[in-house]
């Protein structure tokens, strides 16, 4: 019966004749044949479709800008809003004085983001840093962009974990659904987060979505939690000229992907578990100086002086130790300082496999402050 076409009634049966909750099926909207609905024969056919709309919804059309206020539109969209609109008395002169009168020990803001040339530039006043994140730019733009403080950064698609409840693992549009887009653009949160799966981990996301989704799941939640412990030790390096952030943003709105740290019932993610190692107050972290070797980043914001032991370790092949050096430090209350790995091991050894004289001399460093 399978061998002769598994026919049922007249016909062969045809498991993708229509969509599940899992895959599309050929009655999916974009698998059907193209067509050209016939507008009204007066109008523009664009704006007959959308008066129609506006019909159904008991809406009416705003009505016909004039020649100067189409002019003064595209020059905004063009070249952005002027000072004179984003900035005024009010909050230049009147507010800071007031709070300044009730409460002069809290420092006042007047825009977030704000403080440079340009209300969104990163390297003055406070801004809204998402280089690493939504702009796919590498790493080390952290230090490149001089950022001062942040009341956003850190933007991604945090895959939930495996316990998380009413999360959609296997419905594809209701998992898209709940991944952060922005308004106008052709790319979501989870392409951001795929290109660092690419840039960090050299694999590609949509084969090993296809090959092992189970384990794409598991780089994926890795890979947020490793960008944002990065570019926090960056910032919270000795010299930085960041002085604090605010990451974006605690909790999912609904179950799936979204930019929560703790997804929508409040359970950690992973991205949550490496915000809270980066963010500890007695902390050693590592950054690539590239010819200058690994950084060693030694913070201590309690109150009170630590003695410690640091040590690096040097492993190749997960097991076979390279390297290990080890030496007493002492970091003062509220201080921090940077080691550079030519210190610490006090000869050369190529760290970042920068000079790359043969093979590389290590897969991975760990860094360890112990008492």
């Amino acid at each position: 019966w399978i061998e002769s076409g598994a026919t049922w009634g007249t016909d062969p049966i045809d498991p993708f004749s229509v969509t599940t909750a899992t895959r599309a099926g050929r009655d999916w909207w974009s698998l059907q044949p193209l067509a050209r609905p016939k507008p009204p024969p007066t109008g523009n056919p664009i704006d007959v479709f959308i008066r129609k709309k506006l019909a159904e919804e008991g809406m009416k059309p705003a009505p016909p800008a004039d020649r100067r206020t189409l002019i003064r539109r595209v020059h905004f969209d063009l070249l952005g809003l002027p000072p004179e609109l984003w900035t005024g008395p009010l909050y230049e002169d009147v507010l800071p004085k007031a709070v300044a009168a009730v409460r002069p020990d809290v420092p006042y803001v007047a825009h977030s983001p704000g403080g440079g040339d340009l209300p969104f530039a990163t390297d003055a006043g406070v801004s809204h840093y998402y280089g690493v994140g939504a702009y796919r730019r590498p790493l080390e733009d952290a230090r490149r962009a001089g950022v001062r403080f942040t009341s956003e950064c850190l933007g991604f698609a945090n895959v939930p974990g495996p316990a998380s409840p009413d999360v959609p693992w296997n419905d594809f549009p209701a998992w898209k659904a709940a991944v952060p887009r922005d308004r106008g653009t052709d790319w979501d949160f989870e392409d951001v987060r795929d290109h660092y799966l690419r840039l960090l981990y050299e694999v590609e996301p949509a084969r090993l979505q296809q090959e092992d989704r189970a384990h794409y799941l598991r780089l994926s939640r890795a890979v947020s939690a490793d960008g944002m412990q990065a570019t926090i030790a960056e910032w919270r390096r000795a010299g930085s000229s960041c002085t604090g952030v605010l990451v974006w943003m605690f909790k999912d709105f609904t179950p799936g992907a979204g930019w929560g740290v703790a997804d929508a019932a409040g359970l950690p993610k992973l991205a949550w578990h490496g915000l809270r190692r980066a963010f500890q107050p007695v902390r050693a972290a590592l950054t690539d100086e590239g010819l200058n070797g690994l950084g060693v980043h030694l913070i201590n914001d309690g109150p009170a002086a630590v003695r410690a032991r640091l040590g690096l370790v040097c492993l190749q092949g997960g097991a076979t130790v390279t390297l290990k050096r080890e030496r007493d430090v002492e970091l003062p209350a509220r201080s921090s300082r940077t080691v550079s790995s030519a210190e610490l091991i006090g000869s050369f050894f190529d760290l970042t496999y920068a000079y790359r004289f043969g093979p590389p001399p290590l897969d991975v460093a760990v860094v360890r402050l112990s008492d």
